[in-house]
């Protein structure tokens, strides 16, 4: 199949939509988060996932929608984009790094994992800043993104919890569509910080 890609001129995405087993599974989501009460829904701007977040909110009475989030878009894998055998190569080779912090290495028109750690936390910031804007006493928030970004992001949060220690470990890898759901709690620190 072809690959569709987004149309900036610096570093494209690829972009291309759902398979139909995509859409099944993005169906059986929908079914299975349509009694959860959302008070937020973000979503990639990249049509999977998009298109996953209105399966969703077709089915949820509580989300009226959900809001575009570039931070969310999949890990840009540039020139190794439709290469399985490259891309999974390279995949072992960083799993295969303790410290994701030194894999500043970019594919060439893409990202870097560092590239996508900063921009997860950027979105984590951003999240958290939405959930205390909110009225709700302990708001649910759903996010509809894309698989590496997910497992970055589940490194992430996991590196935030020294309590935990290795007994983390790495995401299990989801199928092609997965629901993972996380209990952040915030607390103010030193002047509001």
């Amino acid at each position: 199949a072809d690959l569709v890609m987004t149309d900036e001129p610096v570093m494209p995405f690829m972009n291309s939509p759902l398979t139909t087993e995509g859409r099944q599974q993005a169906g059986m989501v929908a079914r299975r988060l349509q009694e959860t009460k959302f008070d937020l829904g973000l979503a990639s701007d990249l049509v999977r996932a998009w298109d996953t977040a209105q399966a969703i909110v077709q089915l949820n009475p509580s989300l009226q929608g959900v809001e575009e989030c570039r931070l969310l878009r999949e890990r840009n894998a540039g020139v190794f984009d439709g290469d399985k055998v490259v891309g999974m190569s390279q995949w072992a080779v960083e799993e295969a790094i303790e410290d994701r912090e030194l894999l500043t290495w970019r594919i060439p028109e893409g990202e870097s994992v560092v590239d996508l750690r900063n921009r997860a936390r950027e979105f984590l910031e951003l999240v958290q800043s939405k959930a205390l804007a909110l009225e709700a006493e302990h708001p649910t928030i759903l996010v509809a993104t894309h698989y590496v970004w997910m497992h970055e992001f589940y490194r992430i949060l996991a590196e935030q919890c020294p309590a935990l220690g290795a007994s983390v470990g790495k995401k299990p890898r989801t199928p092609n569509t997965g629901v993972d759901q996380y209990t952040l709690t915030t607390e103010a620190g030193q002047g509001g910080q």
